[in-house]
């Protein structure tokens, strides 16, 4: 399968990182991590409007995906972290909760994790500790934050890994759950439908549809490589619903503490989310529209799920 969409392109920056993306596999044989910690990313959580600092680093066969959150300079490696402060991608770990995906380990809660899981994913990146700053005292209180948000989605994440570089770590191989019959599942509430077969690779199509926006059902399709991730998927945005001036200001006291819920958000704006008030989208998208960018952005929401189901 191909992208339905034949008018879209790569952006002018999506092409220059296709040589570190171009050749490689969706499923290589063994292991990867980075070769040296990426250079550290800012943006805004979505829920606060704090800046949230985020830097990856490299980690041992094994040991999936980490975040290790912190509320000051302190820390700034992973050795300087304990178990209780290492919060691990695991499934049994792992909480949907209205719009958001967490993950938590009983002393602290990282939210909003589906964006970078997702890209870690499809760009085969297995075993990395993910560094989270937050200087708020709140955070202190209750534990918990959220990755950022940013204006081209999870392109900062994929042009960081390219600048790290990504090895293998040869004599760990990696391990796949694989679909040995189709299977259907139909969710008890909305009527949502995931179809799934047996296959080589994976081949995703997605159909979606926002009538309250006047968006009518768009279908998007794509063989999943590090390749087509970043061309097709890297850059599409989260939607998220922005409540008028009075609730803004509202919320912004009460430190939105229902965005996990509702999806309202005080962090976000018409460049790093396709906002909406009322059924009016206010954001427009430069590639693809945001009919395309809608449908593209719930498949990084479904690889992330894909993420935690090919745990062994």
């Amino acid at each position: 399968m191909t992208g339905r969409l034949q008018t879209l392109r790569p952006s002018p920056v999506t092409r220059g990182v296709f040589d570190f993306v171009g050749g490689r596999p969706l499923f290589p044989e063994w292991q990867q991590t980075l070769r040296r910690p990426t250079a550290w990313l800012a943006g805004p959580e979505p829920h606060t409007n704090a800046r949230i600092h985020l830097r990856l680093f490299p980690a041992p066969p094994d040991t999936g995906i980490v975040f290790l959150p912190t509320t000051g300079p302190r820390k700034d490696r992973p050795d300087q972290f304990g178990e209780q402060g290492r919060v691990k991608t695991r499934l049994e770990d792992c909480d949907v909760q209205g719009f958001t995906m967490s993950v938590a380990n009983g002393h602290w809660r990282v939210a909003h994790i589906e964006h970078l899981l997702a890209c870690l994913y499809a760009l085969n990146l297995d075993n990395a500790f993910v560094l989270l700053r937050k200087q708020v005292v709140v955070t202190e209180i209750f534990r918990a934050l959220g990755l950022p948000l940013f204006r081209t989605s999870t392109l900062p994440y994929v042009i960081a890994l390219a600048k790290a570089e990504m090895v293998a770590q040869v004599g760990s191989r990696r391990r796949y759950r694989t679909v040995e019959a189709p299977f259907r599942l139909v969710a008890p509430r909305g009527g949502d439908v995931i179809e799934a077969a047996p296959g080589s690779g994976l081949a995703v199509a997605y159909t979606a549809g926002y009538q309250q926006l006047g968006i009518p059902d768009t279908g998007y399709s794509l063989d999943l490589t590090p390749a087509s991730y970043t061309a097709e998927i890297s850059e599409a945005r989260t939607m998220v619903n922005r409540l008028n001036r009075w609730h803004y200001n509202v919320w912004r006291l009460l430190g939105s503490l229902y965005f996990i819920t509702y999806g309202f958000g005080i962090g976000v704006n018409r460049e790093n989310a396709i906002t909406s008030i009322r059924g009016e989208i206010l954001s427009r998208r430069r590639y693809g529209g945001e009919r395309s960018e809608l449908v593209r952005h719930k498949i990084m929401d479904f690889l992330a799920a894909v993420r935690f189901l090919g745990e062994e």
